[in-house]
Order: C-alpha cells, then sequence, then structure tokens
C-alpha cells in the first residue's frame, strides 16, 4: 500500500518551520536527490522524448523559486520542493502510438492513486514518487539517521501525486463549456479582464474545451484541507507556463507536446515520407496530419482558458479556506498574470498560421503548406 499524506495545521504552518533550524545534513543530501532525480530525467528522456526532458524540471524549479516568495516557503519546504519537481516526471512508461496511422498518439501510463485514469496507483506519478522516496530512505541509511521524516517523505510524495492531471470533456466529450465551471463566476468576478476576454471569445464561437486539473491539489483544496507549501508549489510550476510564462514560451510547451505525443512522427523516415513523399499514400497522410497540427493549434486557446479558470478557483481557495494574506494572493495573481495576452497570443497564432498555410496550398501545393505547417510546429524537414 502506497504512503498517502493526511494534511494538518494551517498554511501558516510553513511560517512556524521557518523558526527551526534545518537538520545538519538536510541541505546536503537535499541537493545530492535533486541532482540525482534531474540526472535521472536526462538518461531517461534527453534525446528520447520532446517536451518530458531534463529542461521541463528545471523550469519548474524556476517557476517554484518565485512561487517560495510568495508562499514564504521555508528553506527545507523549497528544498522538499526540489526534490519533487527533480523526480515527478521521471517514470514515463507508455503504449506507443498505432503504427497503422500517421497521427497515432502515445498513451502514458498516469496514475497516482487509486482510482486515477488509466493506471490508478501503478501509474507514472506514483512510479515516480516511489523513485523519490527510495532515494530518500538511502540517505536516511546513508547518514545513519532520519535526514528526511516520515512526513517529510508523505508531502514529498503529495507533491508528485498532485501533478496527476484529469480532463473534462464536457458530456458529449467535444469540450466542456467554459460557463458551466462550478467557479466560472468567482473567476469572472475575482479578473474582469478574463471576464471580458471570456465574451469576447463567446462572440468568436470559442465557449467549450478539454479542460485539464489536478484533482490530488484541487479536491483537497475544496474540501478545506489544509495543502502544504510543497505540494502547492509542485502542482502550481507543473501546470505553470500558461499563466507565469511569455505568449512565446507557452506556444513552444504546447508545440513540443504534440510532438511527443505524435509518437509516429518522431520517426525521421516516418516525418520524411511524409514531408516529401509523391504517393498517394504520402499526400493523404500530410492531409491527415495538417489537420491535426491546426486542430492542435486551435485548442490552445481553450486549454488556456481552462487553466485560467482553475487558477482563479485555486486563488479563491487559498483565500477563502486555507487563510491566505490578501497581499499574498495579489503576488501569486502577479505570478500568474500572462493568461489573457497569452490566450489571445495562442489565438491569434492559430489563425494566423492557417491563413499563410491555406495560402500556400493555394499557391504553391498542399506538399509546401504541410513543409510550412510543420516548421511551424518545430519539426525538422529536410
Amino acid at each position: 500500500m502506497k504512503e498517502t499524506y493526511e494534511p494538518s495545521g494551517s498554511l501558516e504552518r510553513g511560517h512556524e518551520d521557518k523558526m527551526e533550524a534545518m537538520h545538519p545534513v538536510f541541505e546536503q543530501k537535499a541537493k545530492e536527490i535533486e541532482r540525482d532525480g534531474l540526472q535521472m530525467m536526462k538518461e531517461l528522456h534527453d534525446g528520447k522524448d520532446v517536451f518530458h526532458t531534463s529542461e521541463h524540471p528545471i523550469s519548474m524549479e524556476m517557476r517554484a523559486d518565485k512561487l517560495a516568495e510568495v508562499f514564504h516557503a521555508s528553506p527545507e519546504e523549497r528544498m522538499l520542493t526540489k526534490m519533487a519537481i527533480a523526480y515527478h516526471d521521471t517514470i514515463i512508461e507508455k503504449d506507443e502510438a498505432d503504427p497503422g496511422s500517421v497521427i497515432g498518439m502515445i498513451k502514458r501510463h498516469r496514475g497516482a492513486r487509486e482510482g486515477d485514469k488509466p493506471n490508478g496507483a501503478e501509474g507514472n506519478e506514483a512510479k515516480s514518487a516511489d523513485e523519490l522516496i527510495k532515494r530518500m530512505r538511502q540517505a536516511n541509511e546513508e547518514a545513519g539517521e532520519e535526514v528526511f521524516t516520515k512526513a517529510q517523505m508523505e508531502k514529498a510524495r503529495w507533491g508528485i501525486d498532485a501533478t496527476y492531471p484529469d480532463v473534462a470533456l464536457g458530456a458529449d466529450f467535444k469540450g466542456a463549456s467554459f460557463e458551466e465551471y462550478p467557479y466560472y463566476e468567482v473567476a469572472i468576478k475575482n479578473n474582469s479582464e478574463l471576464g471580458e476576454l471570456l465574451t469576447e471569445l463567446k462572440e468568436q464561437g470559442i465557449t467549450k474545451g478539454a479542460l485539464f486539473y489536478q484533482p490530488h491539489l484541487e479536491n483537497p483544496l475544496e474540501k478545506g484541507q489544509k495543502v502544504p507549501h510543497e505540494v502547492l508549489m509542485t502542482a502550481l510550476a507543473d501546470l505553470g507556463a500558461s499563466g507565469m510564462g511569455s505568449i512565446e514560451e507557452f506556444a513552444q510547451e504546447g508545440d513540443n507536446e504534440m510532438r511527443e505525443l505524435l509518437g509516429n512522427l518522431r520517426n525521421v523516415d516516418v516525418l520524411e515520407r511524409v514531408a516529401n513523399g509523391n504517393e498517394e499514400v504520402n499526400i493523404a497522410d500530410r492531409g491527415k496530419a495538417s489537420a491535426m497540427f491546426t486542430g492542435w493549434l486551435e485548442s490552445q486557446p481553450s486549454f488556456a482558458v481552462g487553466q485560467a479558470l482553475r487558477f482563479e478557483k485555486i486563488a479563491h481557495l487559498l483565500k477563502e479556506k486555507q487563510g491566505m494574506a490578501d497581499e499574498d494572493v495579489r503576488g501569486l495573481r502577479k505570478l500568474f498574470g500572462n493568461y489573457v495576452q497569452n490566450i489571445r497570443g495562442v489565438r491569434d497564432r492559430a489563425r494566423d498560421v492557417k491563413v499563410k498555410y491555406e495560402e500556400i496550398k493555394t499557391g504553391l501545393g498542399e506538399k509546401e503548406a504541410f513543409q510550412y505547417l510543420a516548421r511551424t510546429m518545430h519539426y525538422e524537414i529536410q
């Protein structure tokens, strides 16, 4: 049975922790474990994956450093967060893409706890957390004493658990309505700029999408459970680009995620055939891939809207149920202040790329149009 963490105390408990000196070897061992996690990520995924490379946790750590200031996190909390981030995606088991489909996608074995889809407590998040806990126990054995307590291990595991994503697709599986989001009214009340944008998007026919969320963070917040800083910082950093990053950073992350999922097009020979082949099957595959690319681009504004609504929910719950000070909520809101510009940015990008694609297709042909589209999505076409 996997250990789970049942929180106690308040969100302010971190202030109490800061008054206590860290264990003499805690920082040394924590840095070693963080380094080992990043090295494991590099060895397992660099050169093999596209989005989930060692650059992903490094970017997350930079976001977590900023979050730590808002949460007034203690040195211990910061180090535990860095450890969780370093390990949270080390294990990524998956089913390979259907070789018979040029746009076949890999299927990751997601799951942190029982009931998570599709792999429950035997999923990637659970196994990644196992790797971290194993390394923390090893550090205790190496030191001959309890450097990392059971409570710290439980918080580190919960931090990784909280990165597990689920998705709401709506009753028809074609997208969940923004206006039916349970915290929609709270969101537009607390963020009038977002409300104005949602009205604008509605006029353009953008009213729903796949709404990704983190149940092992959000469900406890809704229930009024006190969520440790380590969990908050790890989870918020993982889905942070749409609110914390620039338009370019957010768009790049989206492109990388798509290319990682499209397993067959990561094969150089397949990509070369599709991009340059003249046979009927190649023309057909170019059409399928082009539709996939433009559909992905058009999905990114809705994804970012979902994240903006989710952020407003979390900020509201941190204040109302976790006792977060108004000043700190404002600080958190400032950190995640790029949602509106990023939503507009990826919406405009999707429109402009599609227009250019059609122009090239009409003027030069479908092959050249596909090559433009693929390069725009950061594929390397010979």
